[in-house]
């Protein structure tokens, strides 16, 4: 997965407050359209790992429809 960097110890960079970052580490789960499913989703493994399967899923099915025409 992809990692950012904020840089040393700055807690009100640009991706900190673009991201809305609180605490450290911050974990995103984003899904294949680039939009934030869960923030922090590590409490609880079982729960994740069902996030993660279904997110799979629709990634997989996505890329198996056939693209629109445009217009």
């Amino acid at each position: 997965w992809r990692s950012l960097w904020c840089g040393g110890a700055e807690s009100n960079g640009k991706i900190t407050n673009a991201w809305g970052v609180t605490a450290w580490p911050a974990t995103y789960v984003i899904d294949h359209s680039g939009v934030v499913q869960a923030l922090n989703p590590h409490e609880n493994e079982t729960t994740l790992r069902a996030l993660l399967d279904r997110l799979v899923e629709r990634a997989a099915a996505a890329r198996r429809k056939p693209a629109s025409p445009r217009r």
